[in-house]
């Protein structure tokens, strides 16, 4: 079995280009080394779904720093959001100059899941749990995308996110908003969210060090070219960004 070291050794590979010791400078919404730390112990025993659920909800600062860009900034943090019949496992709202209002629907399958089939006569082709995220992604986007069904999520989504506790207060499902709802409104307001709202799809699967050379290069095409739906993130990355955050904010 694979320990916590080891995984923290391959999250912080040399190769990639992560060249010092951690420190204790962290944003507020950004994990600490011993969170990342967790995450690997927890990774380290194949952990199901509703594992990585719980522990994600029980840390949000993972979601919350990969979830935006360009200095845009969390504002809330939802469990197992419902999009009509359909429901995310989480959702995180973002704002600022550089995508303006963002919903992010992220959707989480284990980490000891492959992404491609190894198969010859089907290699390449997405995997089970990877082919079953994908759809759960297709069949929201779809529904939100029929009349006025967007403008409905939206409306109803920031509704609920400004009846939420704020931070670090949260709701029975580990829910919150990180300013009071006023903030919230002039924050969202001020970025174009009555206007223009962008709705991002996330799937967390995998583990990069697991995959083959072929299978990494699969993964990065796929986020290079063909993201128009969504992005796939490996839980090595996942780990990498959240905890780099601070050091590669821009000023």
């Amino acid at each position: 079995m694979t320990t916590a070291n080891e995984i923290l050794e391959q999250i912080f590979d040399l190769s990639i280009g992560y060249e010092r010791e951690p420190d204790d400078y962290v944003l507020r919404l950004c994990p600490t080394f011993e969170q990342v730390r967790e995450l690997a112990t927890l990774l380290s025993y194949d952990p199901g779904e509703e594992d990585l659920q719980q522990f994600l909800e029980c840390y949000p600062q993972f979601l919350a720093a990969v979830c935006g860009g360009y200095g845009d900034l969390p504002l809330a943090f939802i469990s197992k959001p419902r999009i009509n019949e359909y429901f995310a496992d989480f959702a995180v709202l973002s704002a600022g100059q550089g995508y303006g209002c963002t919903i992010h629907l992220v959707e989480i399958k284990k980490s000891s899941e492959k992404l491609y089939l190894s198969q010859p006569s089907k290699c390449g082709e997405p995997s089970g749990r990877h082919r079953e995220g994908r759809l759960q992604i297709e069949n929201r986007d779809i529904w939100l995308n029929e009349g006025t069904n967007s403008n409905t999520f939206v409306s109803n989504f920031i509704k609920l996110v400004k009846t939420l506790p704020q931070y670090p207060s949260r709701s029975h499902n580990q829910s919150f908003q990180l300013g009071t709802a006023q903030s919230t409104d002039q924050i969202w307001r001020g970025f174009g969210g009555d206007n223009q709202v962008r709705i991002n799809h996330l799937l967390i699967i995998g583990r990069w060090s697991q995959l083959t050379e072929q299978e990494r290069i699969r993964l990065l095409q796929h986020n290079r070219r063909d993201n128009s739906l969504y992005q796939i993130l490996t839980y090595d990355q996942l780990a990498r960004i959240a905890f780099n955050k601070p050091y590669f904010s821009p000023l």
